[in-house]
């Protein structure tokens, strides 16, 4: 039983590379959350926001930007290019040649190498835990800018 109980523990334990990603989100949501800081401190001083209100209302750019997207419909456009026949067509013809061509092939397998040297030397697990840290220092320094603790952050 405590032969299961451990092997069960060991399953639920997050591999280096879950742990490492997981850090480097955390680390990021700090460093939005100083910025988020720093921005309200500097909008509370200078008042950027409610100048740009002003301006807008006063020259209706809001309204004039809004009015004249939607007479464009990019969007509807996009979508009917990208969904056209000559599309598809070019999309079905590169593929096929790709593929006749190997290089298809040779991309997956490439792919397939570079995570083996991965699996093996944890490259990205190590990467993200470096990139982690340095985020979390500069939403630290962001954070003392402003004056915001650790228990002050949003």
């Amino acid at each position: 039983d405590d032969e299961v109980d451990a092997l069960l523990d060991e399953l639920k334990e997050p591999t280096q590379q879950e742990a490492a990603v997981q850090k480097l989100k955390e680390s990021t949501l700090k460093l939005g959350s100083a910025l988020q800081n720093v921005s309200t401190d500097i909008d509370s001083k200078l008042g950027v926001s409610q100048k740009a209100r002003n301006v807008d209302t006063n020259l209706g750019i809001s309204a004039t930007v809004g009015s004249f997207l939607g007479k464009l419909q990019i969007r509807q456009r996009a979508y009917d290019v990208a969904n056209s026949e000559a599309v598809k067509s070019i999309s079905d013809t590169v593929n096929d040649t790709l593929e006749k061509t190997g290089v298809k092939s040779a991309v997956v397998d490439g792919t397939q190498k570079i995570k083996s040297l991965d699996d093996e030397h944890k490259i990205s697990s190590s990467t993200a835990d470096v990139i982690a840290g340095g985020v979390e220092w500069v939403a630290n320094g962001l954070n003392s800018v402003v004056g915001k603790s650790k228990d002050q952050e949003d």
